[in-house]
């Protein structure tokens, strides 16, 4: 046998299905006959009523505790989010300033390489052995022509 429910008797409350957007139900009389044809008078019972408000004010307690803990989760996640994207754009900076560092001390490094090469050159090509060595050549290639 089916179970068959009116409309109104299952209520959806936030967290049955994680993707449904709760929606208030219409509250609910609590005294109404499933199986009645609809004709009937509805009872004016100020009981009923009270319950009916109840049940809705019950719903909507649980639908505004749903949002809030989705509003907290949703907060947490766009903190974590900052955090990361923070710690991610001060990491490149700094990586920035130590490549700029670094590209400052091979210039400096490259000047003093070009400064040193030009001294020993300087430096070689006035010392007694330089000038041997360049007589040697000339003597030597003079005497292959």
């Amino acid at each position: 046998m089916s179970d068959v429910r009116p409309l109104n008797e299952h209520v959806s409350y936030p967290g049955d299905q994680p993707w449904h957007v709760p929606f208030p139900s219409p509250p609910r009389t609590p005294n109404h006959d499933p199986t009645s044809s609809g004709s009937e008078a509805k009872s004016n019972d100020p009981l009923d009523k009270i319950s009916a408000v109840t049940h809705h004010l019950q719903y909507m307690s649980k639908a505004t505790d749903w949002w809030e803990s989705k509003c907290d989760i949703h907060g947490q996640v766009m903190g974590n989010l900052a955090n990361k994207l923070n710690k991610a754009y001060a990491g490149e900076v700094k990586q920035t300033l130590k490549a700029k560092s670094r590209s400052k001390e091979l210039e400096s490094l490259k000047l003093k390489l070009e400064d040193r090469k030009k001294n020993a050159v300087e430096t070689f090509t006035q010392s007694e052995e330089y000038n041997h060595e360049m007589v040697e050549c000339f003597n030597n290639g003079f005497e292959m022509f």
